[in-house]
């Protein structure tokens, strides 16, 4: 696994999210062995790369200010 994805995470929702996809991925090759090293990278775009992706944009995404609408509510 990379490690440098675990600079990513910065609150404690975050780590708990990059150890459950850590974990999916382990589970996951611990009963489906990759067959070949495209098929094992394939496996590491999707458990960790991608949700280290979408946690970044949450966290951008969270700090947008909120529409004029979204206020008055």
């Amino acid at each position: 696994m990379p490690r440098i994805l675990w600079l990513i995470p910065k609150s404690g929702r975050e780590i708990i999210a990059t150890v459950g996809m850590s974990w999916v991925a382990g589970v996951w090759r611990w009963y489906h062995a990759p067959h070949n090293v495209t098929q094992a990278g394939s496996w590491i775009v999707l458990f960790m790369y991608l949700p280290m992706l979408a946690i970044i944009l949450a966290r951008e995404r969270s700090k947008l200010p909120l529409e004029p609408e979204e206020r008055a509510t």
